[in-house]
């Protein structure tokens, strides 16, 4: 929960920039608590669409790494049945 409130002064350029990073669909506080998050190595927040993304790829690599655990115990197993002949 946001429960800090922090008033700063700029210099017109400043608040140029600040607002050209605004665009049409950010706050200038969203666009601060971003470059803030960013500069002091906070993790950034993510949105719906970006957590679906991430759910996905996470199951893609559980996948991969379970095929791959397969593959090496039976390349491991192939090994010693061979030295064992």
């Amino acid at each position: 929960m946001r429960s800090e409130v922090i008033r700063v002064r700029l210099q017109p350029e400043e608040r140029e920039a600040l607002a050209v990073l605004c665009g049409e669909d950010r706050t200038a506080s969203d666009v601060i608590r971003l470059l803030f998050r960013d500069q002091a190595g906070l993790p950034l927040p993510v949105g719906s669409s970006e957590a679906d993304a991430l759910r996905d790829t996470n199951e893609e690599l559980r996948r991969i790494g379970i095929n791959l655990n397969q593959a090496v115990r039976e390349v491991v197993g192939s090994r010693s049945s061979v030295s064992a002949d």
